[in-house]
């Protein structure tokens, strides 16, 4: 699919394994992996990222929903999604179910930017982050600072600060917790940084 550098791209997939056929149990090296992979103009790759969904540790019979989230790197093109069975041992049995597989950019969803004069925020490092993470901005003059996370529905998650900063270069840590001081879910989440002169956003990935 056409993708570009900055977008966050959802994978979601179901997985299972059952009796109805040969399961993959303790002892068996089978798996089930989800990859996104980021490729350039000429199809080159220039980036990837992938997550087991199904192994050994599966309950028998039961479907679970698995999520891989990634951030399409400089220079993509495109994006190419994969379900991936990996059998390390010809001869072992063990079979696995999926379904319901999409495919979202979910980049364009949530808390929109303003437009900020002077001021810059910075990428989150690390990211994706789990379970906390360092939000830098730099100031070009003093004054009230906000630093709010969002969630891609565009709900307030947590203010992080909130207070008079000097101008200069400053950083916030996010721990991964809401307001209520519960852990937030795995997904995409934005940050905003609110100044008297406007307002900016960038998005940040929590795994778990």
């Amino acid at each position: 699919f056409p993708a570009t550098a900055g977008s966050i791209w959802k994978l979601d997939a179901y997985a299972m394994t059952t009796c109805v056929e040969s399961p993959i149990q303790p002892g068996n090296g089978n798996m089930v992996i989800a990859r996104l992979i980021f490729k350039n103009a000429a199809g080159a790759e220039v980036g990837a990222a992938d997550a087991i969904i199904l192994d050994q540790t599966a309950s028998l019979g039961t479907w679970t929903k698995h999520t891989l989230m990634s951030n399409a790197p400089a220079g993509t093109d495109s994006v190419a999604a994969y379900i991936l069975f990996v059998q390390p041992t010809p001869t072992a049995q063990g079979a696995a179910w999926v379904d319901d597989i999409s495919l979202y950019d979910v980049s364009t969803v949530g808390v929109p930017d303003g437009e900020l004069v002077g001021a810059s925020l910075h990428q989150n490092v690390p990211n994706p982050f789990n379970p906390a993470t360092r939000i830098a901005f730099d100031l070009p003059r003093p004054g009230q600072v906000e630093v709010v996370i969002y969630n891609l529905a565009g709900r307030e998650v947590r203010a992080i600060f909130s207070g008079e900063l000097p101008a200069g270069a400053h950083s916030v840590t996010w721990d991964g917790r809401t307001s209520d001081g519960s852990v937030a879910a795995s997904g995409t989440y934005w940050y905003q940084l609110r100044t008297p002169d406007g307002r900016t956003s960038r998005s940040m990935v929590l795994l778990k």
